[in-house]
């Protein structure tokens, strides 16, 4: 999954170029690794709750210990990629974070993301070169065989797997997927939707009629693509409400409450239940 998103930073992992000496990382003062190189941790959990069983530092031979590891099927794997600085370390880098993890205690259902933190002041490396429109494109190759109940692009998601509107509306992320055919966890740039959301709504042709999005599509998997804008800068205001007013019928209810009065990330701080009947 990984090299289709960022290319150069994998062949960059496989062909020698980088060093990665340390199994445990930040452990001491010495540095992590040759200044500019990437660096990548490895993470093996062991439930759904993140209760790490092995983490190790990317090397060839790690690589490989790796993936047998995951012959076993562990509850999770995770890649942490970074690029040090300039005295080696991964201080005020732009990062990403890959995970594959069982989201439910039983193991019925799985999440897998792609997030990247980004620091303004910090040194913009090959992580940050990475576009929206590049992640746009890999969710797009992805849910074309995946049957989806809930997926999305956006700059406002939060760690663990719990999107902003379940964040302020102080919902578990773990209930929100298990929900995830009947209820809409969130609406970011891009959301994948069950096919049962998307038919409470009236269906793709109706959802594209609505006129509140820039893209609907039925997937081959019977999901339904909603892209709310051509451009994820451009998703606010107007357009955002938009969006809001068509999916209120399927989100969870309640008023989302601001983080110390301000309201954060692309999400309407209003009842969805007062904008139509589900």
């Amino acid at each position: 999954m990984p090299e289709e998103l960022f290319p150069d930073v994998i062949a960059g992992l496989r062909d020698g170029e980088v060093a990665l000496p340390m199994s445990r990382p930040g452990v001491g003062d010495s540095p992590w690794g040759e200044p500019g190189s990437m660096w990548a941790a490895l993470v093996r959990v062991g439930n759904a709750w993140g209760r790490v069983t092995s983490r190790r530092a990317w090397s060839a031979r790690g690589w490989e210990t790796f993936l047998k590891g995951l012959a076993k099927f562990p509850a999770g794997a995770e890649m942490h990629i970074v690029e040090l600085d300039a005295n080696g370390y991964s201080r005020h880098g732009d990062r990403a974070h890959i995970t594959a993890r069982i989201a439910s205690e039983h193991g019925q259902w799985f999440r897998m993301g792609c997030e990247f933190e980004t620091f303004p002041d910090g040194p913009h490396n090959r992580i940050a070169r990475i576009t929206n429109e590049d992640a746009r494109r890999f969710l797009w190759r992805m849910v074309q065989d995946m049957p989806v109940t809930y997926g999305g692009v956006g700059d406002d998601w939060r760690p663990n797997g719990q999107t902003m509107l379940e964040m302020r509306q102080a919902r578990d992320a773990m209930l929100g997927v298990a929900e995830s055919r009947s209820v809409l966890r969130g609406y970011p740039w891009v959301t994948v939707c069950a096919p049962e959301i998307a038919a409470r709504l009236g269906g793709p042709d109706m959802l594209r009629a609505s006129g509140a999005f820039h893209e609907v599509w039925e997937l081959p998997t019977g999901a339904v693509w909603l892209q709310a804008t051509e451009r994820l800068t451009d998703y606010e205001g107007q357009a955002l409400h938009r969006v809001f007013r068509t999916v209120a019928p399927v989100l969870p209810p309640g008023k989302p409450k601001p983080y110390l009065g301000q309201e954060m990330g692309r999400i309407v701080y209003e009842e969805p239940r007062g904008f139509g009947a589900a």
